[in-house]
């Protein structure tokens, strides 16, 4: 007999389901190096005489001609590849019962993986051999007919046949010689004239039938599911292969084990992690083996039962899995970086072990508690201590100390027994582990550094200065409590005096963060845009305050390469890495050394750029010389022996059916899904169609009654517009006939009082005219009156003096001596016209300094209805009904050419104002559910603003004509105007601001606050830093472009200058229009006292405006010392003006 090992089979060629064989076929298969036979006569082929259709006498022939060879029968237009074949043979050669194997394809559709199966709209085809290799459970399957497209009959298999009766079919003539026709899930064959994803055609009456290959099709259409569309690693089966132990965490292992596969080009690589889908399951719930660094999908999942917990000694579950998979992958050798999750069975697998020290797990199994405090002399740490001590905050909490020691006493019998290998990235490493465990020194170890990649488009980061002289701190990476979160909270009081600090990439732990002074919080940023980020900032050095020793720092690696120096804990490896004063600072992990070390740097920056200049000299381990030290450390062992898979038992049978029925029941879902919205999509097209046919059918009916319809419908909506103009006009009149009665009212009282008054003052002049002090002090007077004109006149300066004479001789001459003198005392002047606000009648004893009450209470019937109004007027209102009442009715009776509507937001009020505004109709009326604010009522108003314009008017305001005409049309004169404030007065007829100024301070002044509202130098349009919000108009589309006031400034104060700024910064301009002017009782819903009440926000939100415009506020005129100061704030009010011009009147 030949040997097994060496003899190579024999292929038939049939055509049976194919078109003729030809000669292309068979020229095709020459490539195989094999025997090819063919009832046909070609070239390098051997003729049979019996055919396809007569299987027995046919094998017999074969047989006869080629004794002791394995024989092929294969489909024409298939194309097995050489390495399938040797597969085959090797899995016949290994079995010592007569077998006939098959291959999944797609060439049968009872023997297709993918067979009904979904792939992803728009994902590309993957190498469907390929992926079946990955993805199989490595299994066989026997199978109870037989398949044409290729089946491989074993030496022994075929003696048995040929030594019988060479009548029945083939698989009848296996089946009586005690053999089977098996498939190996792992194996596929693709039939490219025939589409891979062909369902199985079945009667209406039937079901599907599940495969014996089930699981295999599951893992497919996951794995198709998550869209992975190039296969890691396709092509390396010849390469040994790598199982890199690890954990789910991310972090610094997982950034090694990218580089390390990476850059690996002469190894397969398989991560199995432990993986705990439940986070309150405990740690090692679930084992999944992923190909290279592709995480997106595993190949195969095991549930364990028990879970794991931190880690475990031995775990029969585990044992399997591991078994399974070196065996099932060629597995030559085992990494272990973590074994959190795992069992200590990972290190007694027999193959080449290799442990990487990325933590100090297990023998110090608090990762977040740096292990230093607890370390005794000479002897392993006080774990129960630290147990004790940290037990809030433990990350693993299933074992005591007692536990953990039985664990580790394990743990280095497993790395003695098994001769496994250790590595450490750093001395620093290998001397704390020695001092947490002494007997880990007898173990055998070797140093290598981590490698790290070249940073793409690297550029040297420059630091950026900073306007207040601070420097600029980064701080890289998640801000845990190991990372020094603490640390850093505790520090940055003193700290933010001398650096500004920027956190970058904190995850949620940053929010803890949020909102202190000095810090700039980033949560999330895409690694690859770390250099661009950076350089935004321009920082002059990072820190990395872990307080908890690292085996290596990958971040200081990144800021390195970026010439970024770095101040660091001294603890783990940054004492290794990082020489103090030279290329980079070390300091003792507390806030008071960090803050120490970092005010230094800020009184001598020129450290900063010393350490700077060393840092390109610093010459990082390659990821290349790093894989050649691993490998030459653990090489792996040949584990290239073809793979024999083992018999699929019931159970695993069952398992795979179910999960098949369910992966085809949610194809049957997505694809009803998908079924659903293509006939909704029909249904809604032929819809269309009908209804544009009914429509064009029905179109001569409406033409002919489409002008009585016309005619009759004008006739109707003039009628309605006459209707609703003349009930409009009649509820204004209305409106306007009480106003007057109570103007008449009012005026008529007015009278009285001043008739009474004017009779007591000219009782009160008589008496003093005719007393005799008042005849005594008349020189007096006169000189006090003489001495104001001289002075006025600047009498006092010599060069006026020439002017002065020729004025009093002019004087003489025309108006005499006695006239002459008399005009020397005269203070008279001329007034400029005053404007005529609305008579207020105001109680004789109200105090002027509070505010002065209205007697308006009752409410207005109605407001006039516009379908599109040209303003909106917003009034958040608060108790202080009276005051709304007035403003309401001032609404109403003010002349003006333009429509508007009304939106009232009651604040939560507490007295009548939500029962009397439910009364008025034509306003719209919204109750808030809470107090929001003056800042939150105006944005829920503008909402609902119908205008083109928006108005935020207070209620304790009363407008006068025209003021909402003056505010319009200011927009049209004025294309720049982006927001137009009112003249505001005081109900006793006294200025109270036109226009408002901002200082550099953030304070600000009420223009001409207290003075003449009729003064010339208030009533012109002009720039204005800011209007209040008392009255404000702009246009409502930018308010919301804006986006509303600011709720950083609620409840109140600031937001209208915040506004004001903003609408400067989208390129528009303030201005002040003083022919608008609106009566205000400043005061009345907030009050005066900023102690106290909401008043008490004007101070608070004056710090956050001037953080927010703080480079702004750097070109705004400097405070004045005072009100008195009128030349400085004349000065401050035009500060804005880019010239003048002066107009002399002759």
């Amino acid at each position: 007999m030949p040997d097994k090992s060496t003899t190579k089979p024999v292929i038939y060629v049939h055509a049976k389901g194919r078109k003729q064989v030809d000669a292309n076929t068979i020229r095709a298969l020459a490539d195989l190096d094999l025997t090819i036979c063919c009832r046909l006569a070609f070239e390098n082929t051997v003729q049979t005489v019996n055919g396809y259709d007569q299987p027995g006498l046919l094998l017999r022939e074969i047989a006869g001609l080629f004794p002791g060879k394995p024989v092929i029968f294969l489909r024409a237009g298939l194309q097995p590849s050489r390495r399938l074949v040797d597969t085959l043979t090797g899995i016949l050669n290994r079995s010592d019962d007569p077998l006939a194997l098959t291959l999944l394809s797609n060439a049968d559709a009872a023997l297709n993986p993918f067979a009904g199966l979904r792939i992803p709209a728009n994902s590309p085809a993957p190498d469907f051999t390929e992926l079946v290799k990955l993805l199989a459970p490595g299994q066989l399957h026997t199978l109870s007919a037989w398949a044409d497209h290729f089946v491989i009959l074993s030496a022994e298999l075929i003696d048995r046949i040929t030594a019988a009766d060479p009548s029945g079919t083939l698989m009848q003539q296996i089946a009586l010689s005690g053999g089977n026709l098996k498939v190996a899930d792992h194996l596929f064959l693709q039939d490219p004239e025939t589409s891979v994803f062909r369902r199985l055609a079945l009667q209406p009456h039937e079901s599907l039938y599940p495969p014996v290959f089930s699981e295999l099709s599951s893992r497919l259409q996951e794995w198709m599911n998550a869209g992975i569309s190039e296969l890691p690693q396709a092509g390396a089966e010849s390469k040994p292969a790598t199982l890199h132990i690890t954990h789910s965490w991310g972090g610094g292992v997982a950034q090694w084990l990218k580089t390390f596969i990476d850059t690996d080009n002469g190894h397969r690589h398989y991560q199995l992690r432990s993986e705990n889908p439940q986070s309150d399951g405990g740690f090692g719930q679930k084992l999944s083996l992923y190909a290279g660094i592709e995480l997106r999908w595993p190949i195969a999942s095991w549930w364990l039962n028990p879970a794991i917990g931190s880690i475990i000694d031995t775990h029969t579950g585990y044992q399997q899995a591991l078994a399974e998979i070196c065996q099932r992958f060629g597995i030559g050798r085992i990494f272990v970086s973590s074994l959190v999750g795992h069992s200590l069975d990972a290190l007694r697998s027999g193959l080449p072990t290799l442990q990487i020290l990325h933590d100090h797990f297990p023998l110090w199994p608090l990762l977040s508690v740096n292990p230093g405090p607890y370390l005794q002399n000479g002897g392993a740490p006080d774990i129960g201590r630290a147990l004790d001590e940290h037990a809030k905050k433990l990350e693993f909490k299933d074992k005591d100390s007692r536990g953990w020691s039985l664990i580790n006493a394990a743990y280095l019998k497993a790395l003695e027994d098994f001769d496994v290998k250790i590595a450490a990235p750093g001395q620093n490493v290998l001397d704390l582990q020695y001092r947490i465990e002494p007997a880990f020194s007898a173990l055998k170890t070797e140093l290598i550094q981590h490698g790290f990649p070249a940073m793409q488009k690297l550029r040297e980061i420059s630091p950026k200065p900073r306007k207040d002289g601070r420097l600029r701190m980064v701080v890289l990476g998640r801000m845990q409590a190991g990372k020094g979160q603490l640390l850093l909270a505790r520090a940055l009081p003193e700290l933010t005096r001398h650096v500004q600090v920027y956190l970058l990439g904190t995850g949620k732990s940053g929010e803890n963060f949020f909102g202190m002074h000095g810090v700039d919080v980033v949560l999330e940023y895409a690694h690859e845009e770390l250099p661009s980020i950076l350089a935004g900032i321009g920082p002059d050095f990072a820190a990395l305050l872990s307080v908890v020793p690292e085996t290596f720092s990958y971040t200081l690696s990144e800021l390195q390469q970026l010439c970024i120096p770095v101040i660091a804990t001294r603890v783990g490896s940054f004492p290794g890495r990082i020489e103090h004063g030279a290329t980079g600072w070390l300091v003792d992990a507390d806030p008071q050394a960090l803050v120490q070390q970092v005010a230094a740097l800020h009184d001598s920056p020129g450290e900063i750029d010393a350490v700077r200049a060393n840092l390109p000299g610093i010459k990082a381990n390659t990821l290349e010389a790093m894989v050649e030290a691993y490998n030459r450390l653990c090489p792996a062992e040949d584990g290239q022996q073809v793979y024999v898979p083992a018999e699929a038992g019931p159970v695993e049978v069952q398992h795979a059916a179910a999960d098949f029925q369910r992966v085809l029941a949610g194809n049957e879902l997505k694809s009803a899904f998908t079924e659903q919205s293509r006939l909704k999509k029909e249904v809604t097209q032929r819809t269309e169609w009908a209804l544009a046919e009914k429509k064009q059918r029905e179109e001569w009916v409406d033409k002919l009654d489409a002008e009585i319809f016309r005619l009759g419908g004008l006739i109707k909506d003039n009628q309605l517009k006459f209707e609703d103009h003349f009930e409009q006009q009649k509820i204004a009149f209305q409106a306007q006939r009480e106003h007057l009665n109570r103007m008449i009212k009012h005026l008529e009282w007015e009278n009285q009082r001043i008739s009474k008054e004017k009779k007591q003052v000219s009782d009160l002049n008589t008496l003093i005219l005719e007393s005799a002090s008042w005849k005594i002090t008349r020189p007096l007077r006169a000189a006090r009156r003489f001495s104001r004109n001289f002075m006025l006149a600047r009498a006092w300066n010599p060069a006026r003096w020439p002017w002065l004479f020729s004025q009093l001789v002019r004087n003489l001459f025309t108006h005499g001596v006695k006239g002459t003198v008399k005009r020397l005392q005269d203070t008279s002047s001329e007034t400029a016209p005053q404007p005529q606000p609305q008579p207020q009648v105001l109680p004789e004893t109200q105090p002027k300094d509070d505010p002065e009450p209205v007697s308006e209470a009752q409410p207005p019937a109605a407001f006039p209805k516009h379908e599109q109004p040209k303003a909106s007027i917003v009034i958040p209102v608060y108790n202080q009904w009276n005051y709304t009442a007035a403003c309401l009715h001032s609404l109403l009776a003010a002349a003006g050419k333009y429509s508007f509507e009304v939106i009232i937001v009651d604040d939560q009020s507490t007295d009548e104002t939500n029962r009397q505004l439910s009364g008025i109709d034509g306003i719209t009326h919204l109750t808030n559910e809470q107090n929001l604010g003056f800042v939150g009522s105006c944005n829920r108003g503008a909402k609902h603003a119908r205008g083109e314009f928006l108005v935020l008017l207070n209620n304790d305001t009363q407008v006068t004509d025209g003021w909402l005409d003056e505010l319009v049309d200011t927009f049209e004169r004025e294309p720049e105007a982006g927001l137009v404030g009112a003249r505001l007065v005081y109900p006793d007829g006294s200025l109270q601001e036109s226009g408002g100024i901002i200082f550099n301070d953030g304070s600000g002044w009420n223009y001409g606050r207290n003075q003449k509202a009729d003064d010339p130098g208030y009533q012109f349009l002009r720039e204005a830093d800011y209007c209040s919000g008392a009255c404000i108009a702009l246009k409502t589309s930018l308010f919301h472009d804006l986006g509303a006031f600011d709720e950083r400034y609620a409840p109140a104060y600031y937001e209208d200058t915040d506004l004001a700024f903003r609408v400067r910064e989208a390129g528009l301009k303030v201005f002040i229009q003083p022919s608008a002017v609106v009566i205000h009782y400043e005061g009345i819903t907030s009050g005066t006292d900023t102690s106290s009440g909401t008043k008490r926000y004007q101070l608070i939100n004056q710090e956050k405006f001037v953080e927010r415009w703080q480079d702004q506020l750097a070109l705004q005129p400097a405070p004045v010392s005072g009100p008195d100061d009128e030349i400085g704030l004349l000065r401050a009010s035009q500060h804005r003006h880019k010239g003048r011009i002066l107009f002399i009147d002759a």
